[in-house]
């Protein structure tokens, strides 16, 4: 067994503690399978928060059995659609806040949410020429609230 003590030097963060009952890992090696773990970690939490992870209603182990792997498939699923949206698009949304350097899954829910709304709602009629879209201005303002509402 191998325990490490991690001591910041600055007083920014807290000492931490970790252990390894793996034969063969050194110092670095527990350091990096814990910090491998944040990826898991912030994944977990974003599905909790903006997916319903682990809020399955149903008692049967069948109901959790389907319901979960389906969220998992959804959570990239909006990953992939995010990384898809075309790069000029005006309605790309980005919630900023102090210290945020880069793009949260809320923002890509929200991108995909938007751009939906905006491609399968508002898209041009085919066959009724005197229909009026709205203007861009409305259109925008409507799909930036409604896309922010979870």
């Amino acid at each position: 067994m191998l325990w490490v003590f991690v001591h910041d030097v600055s007083g920014r963060h807290q000492d931490e503690y970790f252990y390894s009952t793996k034969p063969g890992f050194n110092v670095s090696d527990v350091i990096e399978a814990f910090v491998g773990r944040w990826h898991i970690e912030v994944t977990f939490e974003e599905m909790r928060e903006h997916l319903g992870l682990e809020t399955t209603r149903g008692r049967a182990q069948y109901t959790v059995l389907r319901v979960e792997p389906c969220l998992f498939l959804l959570h990239t699923q909006i990953a992939f659609w995010y990384s898809q949206l075309p790069e000029c698009q005006s309605g790309m949304i980005h919630v900023c806040w102090r210290g945020k350097a880069t793009i949260t899954f809320s923002d890509a829910i929200t991108s995909v949410r938007r751009h939906l709304w905006d491609v399968h709602l508002f898209q041009q009629p085919r066959i009724r020429t005197h229909f009026e879209k709205l203007p861009r201005p409305t259109r925008n303002a409507i799909l930036d609230a409604l896309a922010l509402v979870t």
